[in-house]
């Protein structure tokens, strides 16, 4: 029987804004990384890691400026930088397509079961915050892990989870900077997240 993994979806529309180059080969087909930009309603702006493989490029070029729509899932990678492992976050692309204008379109979808303890907390505005890691299986057994972002109510039902539970939930891919203190100063990161809009525990979780 094969195992057809959790849910993982995201479409999206972005304009490029790096030059597509190759990352690397996988399921026999080259896999080319570029960044898009994003746009929100509030007007701020998503710089998203996204990669398309080459039978895409095939039937459809992309260049620095392009206005894309893209399916796909989301995919995770440690990255070992500075002797430390980063988590990575990217869309991986099934289908694209070039418009003429650009769009406040991004959506993901998820199902999956949490990996470790949430973390609940509150801003100093008093604004609730969970932030929760779901591990979202792919076909065959291998899975992605991904940081979500939960706000207000459905923080607090968040912050209640265990490991092992199982949710749905959906949101947008987003970006965050933050500030990294290191002991040769300051430096400012990008984080890569889930920000949650609706959520709920499966039934029987």
């Amino acid at each position: 029987m094969l195992d057809h993994g959790d849910v993982n979806t995201v479409e999206l529309c972005g304009r490029v804004a790096t030059e597509p180059v190759y990352t690397h080969t996988a399921s026999g087909w080259d896999h080319y990384g570029f960044v898009a930009d994003v746009p929100r309603l509030s007007g701020r702006v998503d710089s998203l890691m996204l990669s398309v493989p080459s039978y895409i490029l095939l039937n459809t070029e992309i260049h620095c400026g392009d206005v894309l729509r893209l399916k796909g899932s989301l995919r995770s990678r440690n990255v070992h930088e500075s002797e430390r492992y980063r988590l990575l976050l990217s869309v991986r692309a099934v289908s694209a397509e070039k418009l003429r204008e650009l769009t406040c379109e991004n959506r993901v979808e998820l199902t999956g079961c949490l990996c470790r303890p949430p973390v609940y907390r509150e801003t100093p505005l008093g604004r609730r915050v969970c932030d929760i890691m779901l591990a979202v299986r792919r076909r065959y057994g291998r899975a992605d892990f991904l940081p979500l972002i939960v706000w207000g109510e459905n923080a607090l039902r968040a912050g209640e989870l265990s490991p092992g539970d199982r949710v749905a939930c959906s949101g947008r891919f987003q970006s965050r900077e933050y500030v990294k203190r290191l002991p040769e100063g300051d430096e400012v990161r990008t984080a890569y997240e889930v920000s949650v809009g609706e959520f709920e525990k499966e039934a029987g979780a």
